[in-house]
């Protein structure tokens, strides 16, 4: 009965009840207080926190807990409520692996991300059972504020990796062109700009193909890119942006110093062989590609006793490959 009275909101009769049984559940194992946080009822969660015998940790059949649901919907007041009692738990974890934290940066919930990040006991840096950390999530789905919020916390893992494709919060947002939180992870200390995912890729690469030439400006002027990487076939970034097309990502990478256009796959085949095959198709435009591939030829004229560098191995270690904490 007190289950039923909490699930439609019924503050009145809420109150009449305390004496029941104040964690009952039902089929779902849903207990009153989490029936309370899923409506947004923060009238009757404060009346079920005050009693003596309340257990905020309890969690449903899918392993959501009061304070994930609250989270999850933005209800900011219920999980302000929440968190002040002294035994919450904010880390809990449901069936797939998601936290309060986790939940509220995925849906883009500034005010609760806030609140969270701030709990002396939050653990930031827990990740999903796909590897999804709370900031993989807020830079895939573009949320630079909650991006701001996270990196202020002292213990963030900034190059953390899913892990089935083991991409981190920068490759997700370079990837999508989110240029305020490309900008906001790479003034981060300890950002690691040339992780690897599990094709060999890079941040770099990701924003080449796609043509994002804000993001490839803010990557190349990093002080720790290497815009030389290859992946596991063999392509650099320059090669990516001359394939597509991308004449202005093309001459943004060839301005940087230390940029090696000669590097080949195994086939042979460079960055200006790639523009040049492009450019003999019938379906790519030949203006775009004759534009890269003069750049391409003006860097070679200006570069004349550049050596053909043999090809690039895979990086592995902390600053390349997979992160792990």
């Amino acid at each position: 009965m007190l289950s039923k009275a909490c699930e439609e909101g019924k503050l009145s009769e809420v109150k009449y009840m305390l004496h029941f049984d104040i964690n009952e559940t039902n089929d779902l194992q849903f207990t009153p207080l989490i029936h309370a946080s899923v409506i947004g009822s923060s009238g009757i969660v404060s009346e079920l926190l005050v009693h003596p015998k309340i257990n905020p940790n309890l969690f449903e059949n899918k392993g959501n807990t009061a304070l994930t649901h609250s989270s999850r919907r933005g209800f900011t007041k219920i999980v302000e409520q929440l968190l002040s009692h002294k035994d919450i738990n904010p880390n809990i974890s449901n069936d797939e692996g998601d936290t309060a934290l986790i939940s509220a940066t995925t849906e883009g919930h500034m005010e609760v991300t806030n609140i969270l990040i701030q709990h002396t006991k939050i653990e930031p840096n827990r990740q999903n059972n796909r590897g999804f950390d709370a900031l993989i999530r807020a830079g895939e789905k573009g949320h630079p504020t909650i991006v701001k919020q996270l990196l202020g916390h002292p213990t963030i893992e900034l190059n953390q990796q899913t892990l089935e494709k083991e991409q981190c919060s920068l490759m997700f947002a370079s990837h999508r062109g989110y240029c305020k939180i490309v900008e906001l992870l790479l003034a981060h200390p300890k950002i690691q700009v040339n992780v690897q995912d599990f094709e060999g890729r890079t941040a770099l690469m990701m924003a080449a193909l796609k043509g994002h030439s804000k993001v490839v400006e803010q990557l190349v002027s990093h002080v720790d890119i290497d815009v030389n990487i290859q992946d596991d076939v063999g392509s650099t970034a320059l090669m990516d942006a001359a394939h597509a097309g991308h004449v202005n990502v093309v001459k943004t990478i060839l301005s940087h110093k230390m940029v090696e256009p000669k590097i080949h796959k195994a086939n042979g085949e460079t960055a200006l062989l790639v523009a040049l095959e492009r450019m003999h198709s019938s379906e790519c435009p030949a203006a775009k590609y004759s534009e890269i591939i003069q750049s391409l030829r003006t860097w070679f004229e200006e570069n004349p006793h550049c050596e053909s560098p043999k090809k690039a191995v895979k990086n592995s270690g902390n600053d390349k490959k997979k992160i792990t904490t």
